[in-house]
């Protein structure tokens, strides 16, 4: 969560997952005029390497790319 937290992702709730697991919701809010606002789910299974992410958006058109922005964060060193 540090390496989110570093690029402005902020923590919003940590539940149980149905799954076993547990979510970890985190939200973003750009700096442009109007704001855009992210809502992330990230979906972690215990003992595992791989995690689910979620965005939801009021812009669809930006949905895809901060998921693909969270992703190349997420898999960096």
């Amino acid at each position: 969560m540090a390496k989110l937290s570093a690029k402005n992702l902020a923590f919003v709730a940590r539940r149980p997952s149905p799954a076993g697991g547990e979510s970890v919701y985190m939200s973003a809010v750009t700096l442009t005029t109007p704001p855009v606002h992210f809502l992330y789910e990230l979906t972690l299974q215990p003992g595992g390497s791989q995690a689910k992410i979620a965005v939801k958006t009021q812009m669809q058109a930006f949905g895809p790319l901060a998921l693909a922005s969270t992703e190349a964060l997420l898999k960096s060193p």
